[in-house]
């Protein structure tokens, strides 16, 4: 599901990546948006992903470093 959530984002303009995480013997797949910088535009890319998805639940803005940042 995480990888088809994804490709959608991507289709609708989100740059968008799947992180996965080994957590109690289960894999967790979260679907990640992102990088972008400045607060602006990171203010514009929520209000577009709150427009395109209004019962989406669980959306953080997390802050990542550049290193990490150059990974996606």
């Amino acid at each position: 599901e995480a990888e088809s959530f994804r490709d959608s984002l991507s289709q609708k303009g989100f740059t968008a990546y799947v992180l996965s995480v080994k957590k109690l013997e289960k894999t967790i797949h979260r679907v990640r948006i992102g990088p972008y910088w400045g607060k602006v535009r990171i203010q514009q890319v929520k209000g577009m992903y709150e427009t395109q998805y209004p019962d989406a639940r669980n959306l953080f803005i997390i802050k990542i470093s550049k290193t990490e940042a150059r990974k996606h």
